[in-house]
């Protein structure tokens, strides 16, 4: 029950005024999920995530890079979007969109099979977004909650690589 909403604004410099000789950076982040149920078994979260880089340079420093991938929000680093299916890590364009949706079906009280489906688009210029390039990624999992925290196991396919990556977890994250 509840949902997420998170709002974030950065002001990057380098000398508290430039970023490498130039206009700073500025980036705003924004991630958005509300579970809904609809059944006492079935549960779907649909959920969007965005993130866009103002003012970048032509150098502007990985640290403050789109990156997408994983299992979970800033995994890596603090703007990682999580996109499951994928990789680690995976380096977008200035701005990205995501919108995601979780499907559990709970057919016992400790087993699960959920699936993500992801949808990405990204691009140069917040403005020319619908122009940009998009992709499809998405994972099948079972879990099942155990003494030491849910056990999970995930199949998931990334259409920006067009491989699939297998993902198992013991416990919780935090």
């Amino acid at each position: 029950s509840g949902q997420y909403f998170s709002f974030h604004y950065a002001f990057h410099t380098d000398n508290f005024y430039q970023m490498q000789g130039k206009a700073p950076l500025n980036t705003l982040d924004i991630k958005y999920h509300k579970p809904v149920r609809l059944s006492d078994k079935l549960y779907i979260t649909p959920g969007v995530s965005a993130r866009t880089i103002f003012n970048p340079n032509d150098n502007t420093p990985l640290m403050y890079a789109n990156f997408v991938g994983g299992q979970y929000n800033g995994h890596y680093v603090s703007q990682q979007i999580a996109l499951q299916g994928t990789r680690g890590m995976e380096l977008l364009k200035n701005t990205v969109v995501a919108a995601q949706t979780n499907i559990r079906y709970h057919f016992t009280p400790n087993h699960c099979i959920h699936t993500n489906l992801n949808f990405i688009v990204h691009h140069d210029k917040l403005l020319k977004l619908s122009e940009g390039q998009s992709f499809l990624d998405g994972s099948i999992g079972y879990s099942y909650n155990s003494i030491v925290g849910p056990i999970a196991f995930e199949v998931g396919y990334s259409g920006l690589s067009g491989s699939l990556y297998p993902f198992i977890s013991v416990g919780y994250y935090f």
